[in-house]
C-alpha cells in the first residue's frame, strides 16, 4: 500500500521536475542571449518558477478531478443500469471466458456475488475496465507537481545567483554552468523514470538531456535574434 502511494507521488514529481527544468533553462538561455542583466534574469526566472508552479498545480488538479468525476459518474450510471441478477450473469460470463466451467464456475460466481459490493467491483474492473486506483487523488497530485516544479526551477538559476552576490564568473559562463546542472538533474530524473516505463535507463536519461540542451539552444537563439 505504501509502495503504491509512493509511486502515485513520484510520477507527478518526475513530470514536474522535467517540465520545470526544460522551461526554465530555455527562459534563462533566451534572456542571456538577449544580453539582459543578471538581476533581470533572476527576477524573470523566479517569476516563471512561481507562476509555472501555480499553473501546473491548478491544471493538474482540474484534470485529475475531471477524470475522477468522470469515473464516479460512470460507476453511478452502471449501478443504475445493472440489476443484481444481471451483474451475476456478467460475472459468470467473465469467468467462463477465463476458462472456468461447471461446478467450479458456479462456485466462483457464488463466492464473488455473495457480497454485493465485491460483485459490482468485479464487474466494473474486469468487464468495464474501470479501476479507481488509476485515478490519482487530485489535491495530492497537484501539490506534488507544483512543489517539484517550483523547487526544480531554481537549479538553472543557481549560477546567476552566484554572479549577483559573488561576481566570480561571466554571464555566459553562468549559462554553461546552468546548462550542466540542468543536464545532470534531467539525466537523473530521466533514468529514474524508467522504474515506471520499463525503458533503458541510460537512453531515457540521455533523451531528457538532449531535450534540455535543445531547449537551451533554441531559447538562446530566439533571445539573440529577436532584439536585433
Amino acid at each position: 500500500m505504501k509502495s503504491n502511494n509512493l509511486s502515485e507521488i513520484i510520477r507527478p514529481v518526475i513530470f514536474g521536475v522535467n517540465d520545470a527544468l526544460v522551461s526554465e533553462i530555455a527562459l534563462v538561455a533566451g534572456l542571456s542571449g538577449a544580453l539582459l542583466s543578471t538581476n533581470i534574469i533572476i527576477l524573470a526566472g523566479v517569476t516563471e518558477a512561481l507562476t509555472g508552479a501555480i499553473s501546473m498545480s491548478f491544471g493538474t488538479y482540474i484534470s485529475s478531478k475531471s477524470q475522477l468525476e468522470s469515473y464516479e459518474g460512470e460507476i453511478k450510471k452502471e449501478k443504475e443500469n445493472f440489476t443484481q441478477s444481471r451483474i451475476k450473469k456478467e460475472i459468470e460470463k467473465i469467468y467462463r471466458h477465463k476458462g472456468f466451467k461447471g461446478r467450479e464456475l458456479k462456485r466462483i460466481v457464488s463466492t464473488i456475488c455473495s457480497n454485493k459490493k465485491r460483485c459490482f467491483k468485479e464487474l466494473i474492473e474486469n468487464d468495464l475496465g474501470l479501476v479507481r486506483k488509476r485515478f490519482n487523488r487530485p489535491k495530492r497530485e497537484a501539490i506534488a507537481i507544483g512543489v517539484s516544479y517550483a523547487i526544480s526551477s531554481m537549479f538553472p538559476l543557481i549560477p546567476f545567483f552566484v554572479i549577483s552576490y559573488m561576481n566570480i564568473m561571466s554571464q555566459l559562463s553562468a549559462l554553461f554552468v546552468a546548462m550542466a546542472i540542468t543536464a545532470m538533474v534531467l539525466f537523473f530524473t530521466g533514468a529514474y523514470k524508467t522504474r515506471f516505463t520499463n525503458k533503458k535507463w541510460f537512453r531515457s536519461g540521455a533523451e531528457m538531456v538532449l531535450i534540455g540542451l535543445l531547449a537551451s539552444f533554441l531559447g538562446y537563439l530566439i533571445g539573440y535574434v529577436i532584439p536585433s
